[in-house]
């Protein structure tokens, strides 16, 4: 029997549910769909945890800045942080924190 809690919600970006759960050190989740995926946690659970947290703001107004962003620079990246938060993150920190490329999906 699967525990609720243990199971991932939908991507909050495209409604996929072919989701990866990813270790090595740490743990983080990823959507094999569009590649959004959750910052590393230290175990599994806590990256589950912050899989399935939903975003309980203004969503219209982030995506268009969001659309607006890719469409003037060709991409966009979201981050949400530990307390569900989303928020449009710079490309050049976003750079900086990406994991290696063999973490990716």
């Amino acid at each position: 029997m699967t525990n609720e809690a243990d199971e991932l919600k939908p991507c909050p970006f495209c409604g996929g549910r072919d989701m990866r759960v990813n270790r090595t050190t740490a743990s983080w989740i990823s959507c094999n769909d569009c590649g959004a995926e959750t910052d590393s946690r230290a175990n599994e659970g806590q990256a589950r945890a912050a899989w399935n947290r939903r975003f309980g703001g203004d969503f219209e107004y982030l995506l268009e800045r969001v659309i607006v962003e890719a469409n003037t620079h060709g991409s966009a990246f979201m981050r949400i942080d530990a307390n569900g938060d989303v928020e449009l993150v710079d490309r050049e920190l976003w750079q900086l924190r990406k994991p290696p490329a063999h973490h990716r999906v």
